[in-house]
């Protein structure tokens, strides 16, 4: 996929693996899912106020799975790569190998923050074209914000993401601890106390 993280992560992968074979690089490579939880403003953070607020929306069907995987697990994944033998000049997969659908995902958020689930459904195809359209624009007006929809964010939330970790769990030890539901328990606990943080007091004057 043509776009600049993916191409770059990948170009430093790729780097790496040459430097562990011709240079004998003592180096592991980790490969980790979509990682989220508490202070996590980029993915569930956004989610969560579009949900909140009403305006989540269904890319597709909704069936397909999310790459998503809780933050601890993550570094659990990072610490054994780094401290098992064997891992070394090995590249491993570290993410949740039963993911929840996009449209468990954005349900589950809802009933934490006890509002409607989203109900409305974007073709998948119509609004990565769309994409495409708002990423040129915002390039061409030279805008240094985010665009508010990307191609990448399409992908993620709209295509079928299942990455196997048969291979971190057999060398490394790897295992899930945290699932998805619980994960995201626990990052609304976090998105909750943020908004009410943030939210206005009021003080009274007599």
């Amino acid at each position: 996929f043509r776009e600049p993280y993916a191409v770059t992560k990948t170009a430093g992968d790729k780097i790496v693996q040459r430097m562990i074979a011709r240079d004998h690089l003592p180096a592991t490579i980790v490969r980790p899912g979509t990682f989220f939880g508490p202070g996590d403003r980029l993915h569930f953070g956004r989610m969560a106020e579009r949900v909140r607020d009403g305006k989540g929306l269904i890319v597709g069907s909704g069936r397909n799975a999310l790459p998503f995987v809780y933050v601890t697990d993550v570094v659990q994944g990072l610490v054994l790569a780094a401290t098992v033998e064997k891992a070394v000049g090995q590249a491993y997969n570290i993410t949740h190998d039963q993911p929840m659908t996009q449209e468990e995902f954005l349900a589950a958020i809802a009933e934490e923050l006890g509002v409607k689930p989203p109900r409305r459904r974007v073709p998948y195809a119509a609004l990565y074209a769309a994409s495409a359209v708002i990423e040129q624009a915002s390039k061409t007006m030279r805008r240094t914000s985010q665009p508010i929809v990307t191609r990448l964010g399409v992908k993620l939330f709209g295509t079928d993401n299942r990455h196997a970790i048969d291979k971190a769990r057999e060398e490394l030890g790897y295992a899930p601890e945290v699932s998805h539901r619980e994960g995201i328990r626990l990052a609304a606990v976090w998105f909750r106390q943020r908004q009410a943080d943030a939210a206005p007091q009021l003080v009274s004057v007599k």
